[in-house]
């Protein structure tokens, strides 16, 4: 039999194959890794994912407005970005029917955003970077969430909003806008995914020695935030173990199934809308709603 080609492995916060719980890697759903990374099938989309990708794009082009104006805040082109959507104008590229809820949460957003124009900003930032040295890799255009240049295993991510304070401080913004809301307000100091935000701006900024993240839920009248805060020197050393331990557990499923990647009950199928081998969605359900019916 010949030898099977190996695929390249992707590591994002979201494309991830194991979680930290108690310090320990803990394996999530193989199958369900191997169909959105090597397959390139994502969940469909639902009423409360397409609400989040509105409401980033707003988040988006209202800081870029700011920034480019010079101004902190201007109110007068969010109600211009509201009004286009109303509208029906096209805006978004996306299928999307706002509704009440979904109003609310963009203006609790623009009522206290603020983009001080003495820093620099960056919006939705995507990086990457080669398993083996962490060297940052040059994306490119093309199918898929995230494409590289170099033929290698890699890490990668997109950060909603960063702001450079001076050359050894910034902040880091994730927008919670898919009716989710903030309840911990230890989730950020907690959280994978501002761990792997806040190393990749190390790694990109070398002189950066503290990052100030925020998880933000602008949701149903109220502003939930959890913030903490990342230093230079022990986030990279705990965020690099754990991808390590995201590619040893890939080496091992490759070695051990090749492309038949088994199925894992795990709390990843919460956030999937994927048929798999343990769940089936009914008709009626799959996909607007994405509970799962549990093969007998």
């Amino acid at each position: 039999m010949p030898e099977l080609s190996r695929p390249v492995f992707r590591i994002t916060f979201s494309d991830r194959i194991a979680d930290i719980i108690d310090g320990k890697p803990v394996l999530r759903c193989p199958w369900q890794w191997w169909q959105q990374v090597i397959e390139n099938k994502h969940s469909q989309p639902t009423e409360f994912s397409s609400a989040g990708e509105a409401g980033h794009k707003v988040a988006e082009l209202y800081g870029r407005h700011c920034v480019s104006s010079e101004v902190d805040k201007d109110m007068e082109y969010f109600e211009h970005l509201v009004n286009r959507l109303t509208s029906g104008a096209d805006l978004f590229g996306l299928k999307f029917d706002s509704d009440d809820a979904w109003y609310q949460t963009v203006w609790n957003f623009a009522a206290i955003a603020r983009f001080n124009p003495a820093h620099e900003h960056y919006f939705e930032s995507k990086f990457a970077f080669s398993r083996e040295n962490y060297e940052r890799l040059q994306l490119i255009e093309g199918p898929g969430r995230y494409n590289v240049k170099q033929l290698a295993d890699y890490a990668a991510g997109q950060v909603d909003h960063f702001a450079m304070k001076n050359e050894s401080e910034g902040t880091l913004t994730d927008y919670k806008m898919g009716y989710r809301n903030i309840t911990d307000w230890q989730e950020a100091e907690n959280s994978l995914q501002m761990l792997m935000y806040a190393w990749a701006c190390f790694l990109l900024w070398p002189e950066l020695q503290k990052v100030t993240a925020n998880l933000w839920g602008p949701m149903w009248g109220r502003n939930n935030r959890s913030t903490a805060v990342f230093m230079r020197d022990e986030t990279i050393a705990k965020c690099e173990a754990w991808l390590n331990w995201q590619f040893l557990f890939l080496d091992e499923l490759w070695e051990k199934h090749g492309k038949d990647w088994p199925a894992n009950e795990s709390d990843a199928c919460r956030y999937c809308s994927l048929l798999c081998p343990i769940y089936l969605a009914t008709e009626e359900q799959y996909p607007d709603i994405t509970e799962k019916v549990k093969v007998a």
